[in-house]
């Protein structure tokens, strides 16, 4: 079986998470308070403010176990793209670490490799690009 490669539905799922919003806030006049109300959000599921929605937790691989039986249509290896023209290749799991351990990860801590949702290898050297999250959690660092 061959790694899976992310479809184009799959990465736009993926940007369109990247802008969910989080809190609206609502003011009464006549008691004079102020509320501010979270809306509930369900880990892997990508959501609009028009109420769309995509389901992203079909998509995450999983470890079959060894000695149970794998569930027929759920994917059990990460998704792998290759960088021809980036010279790196690119491994990742949707919401979730990925299947394959890594070890040995640039600049991050021994007892996180395990939590690692998506990374690079270029140069026989393995770089982060994620933790897995049950909710999207983005992190800006320099470029």
């Amino acid at each position: 079986m061959h790694p899976q490669t992310p479809s184009r539905g799959l990465l736009l799922a993926l940007a369109v998470l990247a802008g969910v919003a989080s809190a609206s806030d609502t003011t009464s006049t006549k008691t004079k308070t102020t509320s501010t109300s979270t809306p509930v959000v369900t880990p892997c599921v990508a959501t609009a403010t028009s109420g769309a929605f995509f389901d992203l937790r079909p998509d995450t691989a999983v470890v079959v176990v060894e000695g149970e039986k794998h569930v027929k249509g759920v994917p059990t290896e990460d998704y792998v793209a290759r960088g021809w023209d980036y010279g790196s290749n690119f491994t990742l799991n949707v919401c979730n670490a990925v299947v394959k351990k890594v070890t040995d990860v640039v600049g991050v801590e021994k007892a996180l490799w395990r939590n690692v949702s998506a990374y690079y290898e270029t140069k026989g050297k393995v770089y982060s690009l994620g933790y897995g999250a049950p909710a999207a959690v983005w992190k800006v660092t320099g470029y």
